[in-house]
């Protein structure tokens, strides 16, 4: 694609670790409070910007 487009990298990888962790800890603590993880994306720059 001409010009190449600016996106975002979602740390994939780190988004499964922390979806199973979260996972295990809800299972082994149902009654636990709901917890919020944010993750930081990446912006990569390209031509389009």
């Amino acid at each position: 694609m001409t010009p190449p487009l600016t996106t975002i990298h979602q740390p994939k990888d780190e988004l499964g670790e922390l979806a199973i962790d979260v996972l295990i800890h809800r299972m082994a603590d149902p009654g636990q409070k709901q917890q919020r993880v944010q993750l930081t994306p990446e912006l990569v720059v390209r031509g389009s910007a």
